[in-house]
């Protein structure tokens, strides 16, 4: 074997020994990023975790800051590759629904993911981090709108994805607290209320109406959730504003004009049912 081709092997083993390291050191430092913050983290306990030494860490990442945004722009891309193929071919409420899924099951099996996340974001005082938080959540904004849901659906989607990051933050769903079990609950019943009324419209050849009124109310009973009549007016208008049958700009105005709830609902339930046939 010749000395050049003795060498190219030599320098390809090193450069994938560099690459492996690189990710190893990616790794500790979203175990120590996500327990620490960018402040509080020592890039010599990263060092020591991946059995390097700091001034070839520094090689590979150049300075502390430069790492922390490896490490948030990895985790920004791990969340948006896992979104990408769990809602692959999906559309509408099914895509949230498999992204929502796969967020939850990505957070239980790597805690760390969901507090470097929550670090990303108090760490944006910084501009350089800001810009790359920005850059990684509108990501994840683009595909949720490319699923072909109107704005105020995204603005849910991405709201009540946030209130979960704070709810597991704070491990309410083991609290004994009485009012920690509360919000526990009402968030569960509700996105689940939610879906399954969406699910059920969008299913509803036959029944093309779908759980309206009293038939959503009962169908919120047989699952054990409790409903009142803003929960289920919601549920309807977001259907309804999907379907194009009466926007929420319309809704909205019936509000200014002093219609309550159970009047604007009722207003729906015709509106839907007059459309539908």
């Amino acid at each position: 074997m010749s000395d050049n081709l003795l060498r190219v092997n030599a320098a390809t083993t090193e450069r994938k020994t560099a690459e492996e390291r690189r990710e190893a050191v990616l790794d500790a430092a979203l175990t120590e990023f996500s327990r620490y913050g960018f402040s509080g983290t020592s890039t010599d306990a990263i060092a020591r975790a991946v059995g390097i030494s700091q001034p070839y860490l520094f090689r590979l990442f150049g300075t502390k800051k430069e790492l922390f945004i490896a490490s948030v722009e990895r985790c920004f891309s791990g969340t948006y590759e896992r979104f990408e193929a769990a809602a692959r071919g999906l559309q509408g409420e099914e895509a949230l629904e498999a992204m929502g899924k796969e967020y939850k099951q990505m957070i239980a099996e790597d805690p760390r993911r969901l507090r470097a996340q929550m670090q990303s974001y108090s760490a944006c005082d910084d501009p350089a981090v800001c810009e790359v938080v920005r850059r990684g959540f509108g990501r994840l904004v683009e595909l949720v709108e490319s699923k072909g849901v109107p704005a105020e659906r995204v603005v849910e989607f991405f709201a009540f994805g946030m209130l979960m990051n704070v709810m597991t933050s704070m491990s309410l769903h083991d609290s004994g607290d009485a009012w920690a079990q509360r919000l526990v609950e009402a968030s569960c019943a509700a996105m689940n209320l939610l879906l399954g009324a969406l699910r059920g419209f969008a299913a509803g050849a036959g029944e093309p109406a779908g759980p309206l009124a009293a038939e959503l109310t009962a169908w919120a009973d047989r699952h054990g959730f409790r409903i009142d009549a803003a929960t289920a007016l919601r549920a309807v208008l977001i259907w309804s504003h999907l379907h194009g049958i009466v926007s929420l700009e319309i809704a909205g105005n019936f509000a200014s004009m002093g219609i309550d709830a159970d009047q604007l609902f009722e207003i729906q339930l015709t509106a839907i049912t007059a459309k539908l046939g």
